[in-house]
């Protein structure tokens, strides 16, 4: 799995477990290694999958499955059937002296250095609500958020006699208030039973919007092994104050609003967002280009203050066509006296490279797909686009797009379509790395031949740039 490679894993492991279960999220060490969900063209050739979401610059080890959550509400009593909720520690809600999470309570729980620096820096606020349903006891222990994401730690027990496992977690503020999860890091593997595990997961936020102190935290847990469910998921609400104002005085914003220009091609950076959780650098591509920026290359941000220089790594990174954030790690520095950005390149192609016009019965290309190849198994009333990227080696696992479709196409009748279930896959054939994109077509009839749009793909410019930010 690349750097690059975006999220929506759900097609195959739904086909492997029969539509028993919906899955949520998952590792890519645990997909990879147990190897669910592979389907009959894939089986033998698999080496990295991806679907469509966030894409991930850090955490590469690592896919999320994630929708933009709508409100519910949690139960708060003993009524039949309904879960138990007791509190601990008060939450203390906008309380400067919140009670901070221990970093010692957290050795040995897999998480990436920034997650460990956040809490280890006193950034994570404490919960300490817990509630209990179905035979699981689930602990929110704390949360540390921004304008733009949040990290949330749990505890799952497991005290019913079958092996369990986390399939989603998600935080709920209420209708039209985005939120949208992006990776989970903890324990590894199943909960066995009696056994207890910790998790950190990540939720990506809007800085467009206000959030509220009310939220709810979801979680879903399912029986069984992965893709082998046992029985239904438990879906268990665990109701909480969020911490919203505990570090808004932390928050530095530095404007920039000036170009990068790549092999003429010119890219706005807009501001940088410095915070305890991270750094944000927002940037946008001149409606003047005459190419569709798909990504910058290995982009770098140098901050130096008066203690020395960071080198800050870049986590996820991704968003909207036009318009886009990289979130970079947090920095061990305060107020930095310079910012530096640098890129190595740019990912882009024409515009009319992006066009792609086939018939979906027999899988000709009529337009475009410059070396694409289509099969098309009717059965399952699916495509499969494939594409040799590059050379197998590190520099284009570590940077290379992933192959995407926009989400609808357009058949001969000018009716649109909605694609569903993408997956992706990459692997080293004959010492090349070969991507393939496998999408569902939907029920409705579709008139041929069909007009698709090229989301991204691996088109690289190598061409440095850098640009002084402060």
């Amino acid at each position: 799995m690349t750097n690059h490679e975006e999220e929506k894993l759900r097609r195959d492991a739904e086909r492997a477990a029969r539509d028993s279960e919906k899955v949520g999220s998952m590792e890519l060490n645990e997909a990879t290694r147990r190897g669910i969900g592979q389907g009959k063209k894939r089986a033998a050739r698999r080496r990295a999958v991806y679907g469509t979401g966030a894409v991930t610059a850090a955490a590469a080890a690592m896919i999320a499955l994630s929708s933009s959550l709508m409100p519910g509400s949690g139960a708060t009593g003993d009524e039949p059937g309904q879960p138990r909720v007791t509190a601990g520690v008060p939450n203390g809600g906008q309380e400067a002296d919140a009670q901070k999470e221990n970093p010692k309570d957290y050795r040995g729980v897999g998480m990436d250095a920034n997650v460990s620096r956040i809490i280890e820096r006193g950034h994570m606020s404490s919960i300490d609500r817990t509630v209990s349903k179905d035979g699981y006891t689930l602990t929110l222990r704390g949360e540390a958020m921004d304008d733009r994401k949040m990290f949330v730690a749990l505890s799952v027990k497991n005290d019913t006699d079958q092996i369990a496992r986390v399939s989603r977690t998600e935080v709920d503020f209420g209708e039209g208030v985005h939120s949208q999860w992006k990776s989970r890091m903890g324990t590894e593997g199943e909960l066995i039973p009696g056994s207890t595990a910790t998790y950190i997961a990540e939720i990506e936020l809007s800085p467009e919007d206000e959030y509220p102190e009310d939220a709810i935290f979801r979680a879903g847990i399912t029986p069984g092994d992965f893709g082998r469910p046992a029985g239904q998921e438990v879906t268990i609400d665990v109701p909480f104050k969020a911490h919203t104002e505990a570090l808004k005085d932390e928050i530095e914003t530095v404007e920039v609003n000036r170009e990068l220009e790549v092999s003429g091609q010119k890219i706005e950076v807009k501001s940088v967002e410095i915070t305890p959780l991270g750094i944000y650098l927002d940037y946008a591509e001149n409606e003047a280009n005459d190419k569709r920026l798909f990504s910058l290359i290995d982009p770098k941000l140098k901050l130096t203050d008066a203690d020395g220089t960071t080198v800050a790594n870049p986590r996820f990174i991704g968003g909207t066509y036009g318009k886009d954030t990289l979130n970079f790690e947090a920095a061990d520095l305060e107020s930095p006296s310079s910012i530096d950005f640098s890129v190595a390149g740019i990912s882009a192609a024409d515009p009319e490279q992006t066009r792609l016009v086939l018939d979906t019965e027999t899988g000709k290309i009529v337009e475009g797909g410059e070396g694409l190849t289509v099969s098309v198994d009717p059965d399952e009333k699916e495509i499969t686009l494939e594409r040799t990227v590059g050379e197998y080696n590190e520099y284009n696992q570590v940077h290379a797009d992933a192959f995407m479709l926009e989400e609808t196409f357009t058949d001969a009748k000018g009716i649109e379509h909605k694609l569903s279930d993408p997956l992706g896959e990459r692997e080293n054939r004959d010492g090349k790395m070969t991507e393939s994109l496998t999408v569902g077509l939907g029920a409705g009839e579709v008139a041929q031949p069909a007009e698709f749009r090229i989301r991204s793909y691996w088109n690289p410019i190598l061409e440095a740039a850098e640009l002084k930010i402060k």
